[in-house]
């Protein structure tokens, strides 16, 4: 699998081995209905498991849009995945931002733009999206 030149990407996937990790996919149901987005999640999934993944999933495609000037889901589908952070944010309480993954990038999130989220992470985290984004770019090109 190619991962370019990109040094965040190098680094990350050094990191990625040096602490034993494997990327996790996980598959995730969407369904339309009336025009609108509603996402299922798997029944054993909790609060916080949610939280994590919508989160990851808004970062993603923040970077993909802002960065990379790409997009792999519409502004409707992006802006109803944002919608449903907050509500799940408000629904967990404060204490989302220490407890999920990415609550220190999201402390102040209301879904009105993720242009700034991706400055907030921390190099780790950065690489690691950065692994998973150049992951997706190649699934696109081949």
């Amino acid at each position: 699998m190619k991962y370019g030149s990109n040094p965040i990407v190098l680094w990350g996937m050094k990191l990625v081995e040096a602490i034993g990790e494997k990327l996790d996919f996980i598959l995730f149901s969407f369904y339309f209905w009336k025009g609108g987005l509603i996402l299922i999640f798997p029944d054993d999934w909790t609060l916080l498991d949610k939280i994590n993944f919508v989160q990851r999933k808004i970062l993603l495609n923040s970077v993909l849009y802002y960065i990379y000037d790409t997009n792999f889901i519409s502004d409707a589908h992006y802006d109803d995945c944002c919608k449903k952070l907050v509500k799940l944010h408000t629904a967990y309480g404060p204490d989302f931002v220490e407890d999920s993954m990415y609550g220190y990038a999201f402390y102040d999130f209301d879904g009105s733009t993720g242009y700034h989220l991706y400055n907030r992470l921390t190099l780790e985290d950065q690489a690691y999206l950065a692994i998973l984004i150049q992951l997706k770019l190649d699934r696109k090109e081949g």
